[in-house]
């Protein structure tokens, strides 16, 4: 998942690993100086000032959706599979303790080049069909996606039976499902 920041920045938040899923933040705060002495002074989720970031809203939407406390408990597999969609299709499968399922979609492509102009530019990632064939059909679907602000906003997919057809990009969309 990455979310563009002012000036170029980028936060990359890599959560592979299905063993020990993992956040990585760069660093909390800005710290101010100017990025021609310091490549590092605008990876902040707030600025010098605290005002909130897109990367601010992104954490804050993310944990919201997937924060379940309580004891341990055993996952249920799924079994589902997709049609269509990119050939750089990224996915990752949550599991809550009330059985609710949180599947996170997104096309894992460039959407920054580093290179262009003085800080970098954005890179048009044309959106593209996705359909999720689910091994039944979902009850109580809640589908939402992160902005460019990094606000998670809702997402009318279309449904048939035990399918569910998206429009996804390089922004985490979110399905959450019984």
């Amino acid at each position: 998942m990455q979310i563009a920041q002012p000036r170029g920045n980028i936060l990359t938040v890599p959560i592979y690993s299905s063993t020990q899923p993992a956040l990585y933040v760069h660093t909390g705060i800005d710290d101010g100086l100017s990025p021609q002495t310091s490549g590092y002074s605008y990876f902040g989720i707030v600025d010098y000032n605290f005002n909130h970031k897109p990367a601010y809203y992104a954490l804050q939407g993310l944990i919201s959706t997937l924060t379940d406390p309580g004891a341990a408990f055993s996952t249920t597999p799924l079994a589902y599979t997709f049609s269509g969609g990119p050939s750089t299709l990224a996915h990752l499968l949550f599991q809550k303790r009330n059985g609710k399922y949180i599947l996170a979609v997104w096309n894992e492509t460039p959407s920054w080049n580093p290179n262009s102009g003085s800080y970098g530019a954005p890179v048009a990632v044309s959106p593209q069909q996705l359909t999720v064939n689910l091994p039944f059909a979902p009850s109580g679907l809640d589908v939402k996606a992160f902005n460019d602000g990094g606000q998670l906003t809702s997402v009318t997919p279309s449904i048939n039976g035990n399918n569910v057809t998206l429009s996804i990009d390089d922004h985490v969309t979110l399905m959450e499902f019984v």
